[in-house]
């Protein structure tokens, strides 16, 4: 691997691995949001 493959690679995983985290954390959230919207719209039984 020369110099210029691996200043490649270095800005590859500097600018990818942001990049891969900051997807992972919207799918996460919007996972998380359906579940509570989904929470939310279900009856709940009430004992009164």
């Amino acid at each position: 691997m020369d110099y210029s493959e691996f200043k490649g690679l270095q800005v590859l995983l500097f600018f990818g691995l942001p990049l891969a985290f900051a997807v992972w954390q919207l799918i996460v959230t919007q996972r998380a949001q359906r579940a509570a919207d989904e929470a939310n719209d279900s009856p709940t039984k009430r004992d009164d």
